[in-house]
């Protein structure tokens, strides 16, 4: 719960997700996206921001 509460944090405020998953000592990101699903309900793509209009069709 300690990891993923950091994780957490540095997601929110703004860190690349790569970046949070190697300094909070996931094995990879995908061992991330595992946790993040089973303690959150949600991955760290859902929680990192983004730019306003990313993501958008044109």
């Amino acid at each position: 719960m300690i990891r993923f509460g950091r994780a957490m944090r540095m997601l929110h405020s703004g860190t690349p997700i790569a970046q949070v998953a190697a300094e909070c000592g996931f094995y990879d990101q995908a061992h991330m996206n595992r946790e993040f699903r089973v303690l959150g309900d949600t991955t760290p793509g859902q929680i990192y921001p983004r730019p306003e209009g990313a993501g958008r069709a044109s």
